[in-house]
């Protein structure tokens, strides 16, 4: 298995290679105590000897390493492999300093960072006045003591959450279990040295020094009976989460770092079926690892527990949960304050006001269970709209009133963005009127109508259609500014934009100097001309209701999950999955869905960058009603993505309309469109969920 070195074994090995040196000199060198670098030193010894190499020590003349010329050779090319400190920005230093601080039970010295990093003591200085502002979000203090130097304080809950909130920052859940396992097992990903998917700032080797991989295994394997015996089926990403905290906890606990919980919490906690399942699982880890584990470890297992039941079905014991009432009264609450700030009435649009409630109604219940919220615009908000996180800030001072919680930054970064929101939509009558076309009317043009409301907010998307819808169309809505289209069309009256589904970046810069250069925003007024449509097709969707009830009761009764189909390329794929539902459903004619799947592909790229996932929809004359269906390969393919790249795809969501669909049948699909760019868990239940995950996260998709 490939040896990894933590940051402080790399400074012991570099320091000692240029020479003996005693455990004083040593600590010293790194800033700490002498201790510490007694601590380091087993584990590092055995590590060397992969190497060839020993680790001696020597009476009079303190540590050395030798071996033969070589191996030392290896060694120190090994180091200087290592990821270069001084290349590192900012934000990835803090997290580093960070992490070594929660590390430490003992004072590290400010100078000692300062050498590691290369940087300045100033800048160190610097860079800890920042944690300290970051640190008040979790409770803990940064000590910084002269002469005797800096360590964290704050309860063992706060600290746990800030170690693995840091870790989530740079590894999704599922990449971070595999992390742990491979370490163990020597997989492929650390022997070629390959950071997962989502690595952005800490060095996966961190991850090993707070969590053991050898126990990883082992709590899986006690976690995946005891669910198993319980009927309790969790999410991929929900049981990596508890697996990771559990793991976590059993190494905290192994230090004698135990946990607190409000007893309040705690007694309702134990009346949940939940919390009957954590003391089963804690009972389980006990016996395996002869330790004691708290009824407080149990709590913070039943809310995790409790954490997956929410997002799967939204369902509560009834002392956690606040009723609609109460979220439409505190979402009224906070936008009138919101206005009264800004200086504008954000109350008239019932939408806004309702979305809000939605989303609060989930979120109270999460701060009530004391549960983690994470929110990963939360940087890119506070750089970009401190105004608006300011009122923000405000609204969260009157959730904690109402409801008596804490509310994090990551909340008021959600509320922020509704605020936003709501601002965005009262500057709808400087907006620039937009067409979105693409092939079918039904996938690629929904996700660019979802895209184009992130980025665009100045654009009003009017319709999103199919390519022989267009000039229908514009008759009834002459008074269009500009087409965006994922197929190639040319109209003589009107500008057209070709753009990607997804909406690159550099697209979006390309629309906006479009826009600038021909002045369509300060020439546009907000008119209604005569016979056209006033609503809003995307925008104007109802809250909690589709007019195709029926139809989304019969596309979910006829939902299809196929799994391990054999195909070496697209085309056989295509038919297999036509046969499949020709098998299942009643059809006109499988082989012209395939042929009008086909077509639709060799018009423009269906797979989703990064996902793994292909879209694959049509309209086609094979089908006598609309159809939706998820099916996996055995093996992965290359398909081309929606921005015209080729990548791997391991699953296909499959979503067919008659050649005539009705309005509804249209929007339903939409929908079901926009959600895959809009809910980042949806394409990986499609790679792995069960069908039943699928549908219940399909249903809260309609029922948005």
């Amino acid at each position: 298995m490939k040896q990894t070195f933590t940051e402080r074994q790399r400074n012991i090995i570099s320091y000692l290679l240029k020479g003996p040196a005693t455990t004083e000199k040593l600590a010293h060198s790194l800033g700490v105590n002498r201790r510490t670098v007694l601590r380091e030193l087993p584990q590092l010894s055995e590590k060397l000897e992969a190497f060839g190499v020993k680790l001696e020590r020597r009476a009079g003349a303190g540590l050395r390493i030798w071996g033969e010329e070589h191996a030392l050779s290896h060694l120190e090319q090994e180091m200087k492999n290592a990821p270069d400190s001084s290349k590192l920005t900012p934000e990835e230093r803090r997290h580093l300093i960070l992490l070594s601080l929660l590390e430490q039970k003992q004072p590290v010295k400010l100078y000692a960072f300062a050498r590691r990093f290369n940087v300045t003591e100033a800048t160190i200085s610097y860079d800890l006045d920042k944690i300290e502002e970051e640190l008040w979000d979790y409770d803990i203090r940064l000590i910084r003591r002269p002469g005797l130097g800096i360590k964290l304080e704050g309860a063992e809950s706060s600290l746990r959450r800030l170690i693995l909130d840091l870790f989530y920052k740079n590894f999704q859940e599922e990449h971070l279990l595999r992390i742990l396992k491979d370490n163990v097992s020597g997989g492929e990903m650390l022997k070629n040295d390959t950071p997962p998917t989502g690595a952005k700032v800490i060095p996966w080797e961190y991850v090993l020094k707070f969590i053991d991989g050898r126990m990883v295994m082992q709590i899986e394997k006690i976690l995946d009976e005891v669910l198993k015996s319980s009927n309790f089926p969790l999410a991929d990403s929900s049981y990596a989460g508890l697996l990771v905290h559990i793991a976590l906890a059993m190494d905290r606990l192994k230090d004698k770092d135990a946990i607190t919980m409000d007893k309040g919490l705690l007694l309702n906690l134990k009346k949940t079926r939940e919390f009957k399942l954590a003391r089963e699982i804690a009972r389980s880890l006990e016996k395996h690892f002869e330790l004691t584990i708290p009824e407080e470890e149990m709590g913070y297992i039943t809310m995790h527990l409790l954490g997956a039941k929410l997002r799967i079905d939204g369902g509560l014991d009834e002392f956690f949960m606040i009723d609609h009432r109460e979220a439409t009264e505190a979402a009224h609450r906070i936008l009138k304050q919101a206005g009264e700030e800004l200086k504008v009435e954000l109350l008239k649009d019932r939408r806004i006001l309702e979305g809000l409630a939605v989303h609060l109604k989930p979120a109270i219940s999460r701060l009530k269970l004391g549960m983690e919220i994470r929110n990963p615009l939360l940087s890119q908000l506070k750089q970009n709209y401190p105004e608006i996180m300011q009122v923000a800030r405000k609204a969260g001072k009157t959730l904690e009133d109402i409801f008596h919680v804490r509310v994090p930054e990551s909340e008021i970064g959600y509320i922020a963005m509704h605020i936003g929101a709501a601002l965005e939509n009262k500057t709808e009558r400087h907006s620039i009127k937009a067409l979105l076309v693409c092939a079918s009317g039904i996938g690629s043009a929904r996700m660019l109508a979802s895209r184009v409301q992130k980025e665009l907010p100045e654009l009003v998307v009017q319709n999103v259609v199919s390519l022989g819808e267009v000039k229908q169309t514009l008759e009834k809505y002459p008074f269009v500014d500009m087409v965006l289209s994922t197929v190639p069309l040319e109209l003589d009256r009107i500008p057209v934009l070709r753009v990607s589904p997804l909406l690159t970046e550099s697209e979006i810069m390309r629309i906006k100097e479009f826009l600038k250069s021909k002045d369509l925003a300060n020439s546009y007024e907000k008119t209604v001309p005569p016979g056209e449509n006033t609503k809003h097709p995307v925008r104007d969707i109802p809250e909690n209701k589709f007019n195709g009830a029926s139809t989304v009761f019969e596309l979910l009764e006829d939902f299809m999950l196929v799994q391990d189909l054999e195909a070496e390329n697209t085309a056989l794929f295509v038919k297999k999955i036509a046969a499949h539902i020709g098998s299942r459903v009643e059809v006109i004619s499988p082989e012209k869905i395939a042929e009008d799947l086909l077509a639709r592909q060799n018009v423009a790229g269906c797979g989703v960058p990064g996902e793994r996932l292909a879209v694959l929809h049509a309209r086609s004359s094979g089908v006598k009603k609309p159809f939706l269906g998820v099916f996996r390969l055995k093996k992965s393919i290359a398909m081309e993505t929606m921005d015209g790249k080729t990548e791997e795809v391991d699953v296909a969501l499959v979503m067919l309309l008659p050649s005539s669909p009705l309005p509804e049948e249209r929007e339903i699909m939409g929908t079901i469109s926009a959600a895959i760019i809009e809910d980042p868990d949806l394409p990986g239940l499609f790679l792995k969920g069960s069908g039943e995950e699928i549908i219940k996260a399909l249903i809260k998709v309609f029922k948005k």
